[in-house]
This record gives C-alpha cells, structure tokens and sequence, in this order.
C-alpha cells in the first residue's frame, strides 16, 4: 500500500507540473503576444515579463516589436522609354498593431506576400514615368526617395495589415528591349 501511494503522489506531482509548466509563457523584451482561446483573441501583451494563460485551452502567438526586413525577389519593370529594368527593392516594416496584424495577415509569411505586391505595384508606378537616363544619371536618389514617399504616403493599405513600412530601391540593371 505505501508504494501504491507512492506512485499515485508521483502521477499527480507530474501532472502538475505539466500543468504549471504549461500555464506559463514569457515575452521578450522585443516581442509582444496574442493570447488565444480556441482561436479567438482574449488578451494582446505588449509588455515583456512572465504571463499566465489557461493550459491546453490557450494559446499564444508571438510577433516581433523590431524592425523587420524584406526583400521580395528581383523585379522586371519598363519605364517610360520602354527600357527593361531588372530592379532590386528591400521593405522594411514593424508591426504596430499585434491585433489588427493578426487579423488581416496573421502570419508574416502572409503580410511578406501582400508587401510583396504593395511593392511591385509602387515600382512599377513611380518606374514607369522616368526614363532609364534619369536612373542612370544624379536623379537616381532623387527617383528613390520618391519610391520610399511614395509608400509611406499610402497608410490606407498600411493600416489594413497593421505595419509601418518603407520602401527603398537598390541597385539595378538594366536590358535594352
């Protein structure tokens, strides 16, 4: 009998400690967290510490409070004297709003595709209407700071995916057509 209570002392000694060790989550100083109840939100945690949730019933996501890049792949775009340009663009975003983020995109695999078409779109319009001497010439900065405003001027599309982006062109090169 008193290794019968032994054994029964030490399956609820380890079941509380799953339970424990599942009630409990931290956030780092530069994350912030969704908590989850069966995939509804309950509780966004901006604030870095130890946090409690309800074990097996909670979940919790975590995002990143830095500054995050992306680089979508290279891009082929035709300016206005109908020259090809093969152009490099990296973003670079923050998520300021964990909620609102995980709502539209929910992961950043997903905002990553819709910046990745937010970008093409910006190129192709402020790309579109120089020509490729004015790329190649002193106006090169001039054409990128216009790529970087021209995003940051659009917060519509921005608020939707709750990031604060900007937009930079690289280097590029060029094909004749």
């Amino acid at each position: 009998m008193n290794t019968r209570l032994l054994a029964i002392i030490g399956v609820v000694l380890v079941a509380a400690g799953i339970l424990l060790t599942s009630s409990f989550f931290i956030v780092g100083q530069t994350e912030q967290a969704l908590v989850l109840q069966l995939g509804e939100v309950r509780r966004v945690i901006r604030e870095p510490g130890l946090n409690m949730k309800r074990p097996f019933i909670e979940d919790v996501i975590t995002y990143d409070k830095r500054v995050l890049d992306f680089e979508p792949p290279h891009e082929e775009v035709i300016v206005s004297d109908q020259k090809r340009l093969v152009v490099d663009a990296y973003t670079r975003y923050r998520i300021v709003n964990p909620l609102l983020f995980y709502q539209t995109v929910g992961t950043e695999q997903g905002v990553r595709a819709r910046l990745s078409a937010l970008v093409t779109g910006s190129l192709r319009r402020v790309l579109g209407n120089v020509t490729l001497n004015d790329i190649l010439s002193t106006k090169r900065s001039v054409i990128s700071d216009t790529t970087t405003v021209s995003r940051n001027t659009e917060p519509t599309e921005n608020q939707k995916l709750a990031v604060r982006s900007m937009v930079r062109v690289g280097s590029s090169r060029w094909a004749a057509s």
